[in-house]
């Protein structure tokens, strides 16, 4: 299975890593909206992505992990559950409890 991590800040830089050390992907990839992290991330030797859309609509992209920052986390969360996905978010959830509550209620 491939998995991708959206947000690759430090925490997603992380989870790039200990996903690749875990031997249980076939293939990690990297999303961000900055280009410099894409770039950073590639020199790590991480495939990257900035098309949001082709990483969801990857049918071997059976698990996201949601590391962008607090307020961006609603909107992946939305979009990667509506496309399928198995997803896990990085605390917090949300910016409110009402939509922690919807993230949740579309789990």
């Amino acid at each position: 299975m491939k998995a991708a991590v959206l947000g690759i800040g430090g925490m997603g830089m992380g989870v790039l890593h200990e996903c690749r050390k875990s031997g249980l992907l076939e293939n990690v990839i990297g999303y961000d909206i900055a280009p410099a992290r894409l770039e950073y991330a590639r020199g790590k030797g991480f495939a990257v992505s900035g098309d949001l859309d082709a990483l969801l609509r990857d049918r071997e992209v059976g698990l996201v992990f949601v590391t962008a920052s607090n307020a961006a986390h609603k909107p992946l969360v939305l979009a990667a559950l509506d496309a399928g996905k198995a997803v896990m978010c990085e605390k917090p959830i949300a910016l409110t409890l009402d939509d922690s509550r919807e993230m949740v209620e579309a789990a």
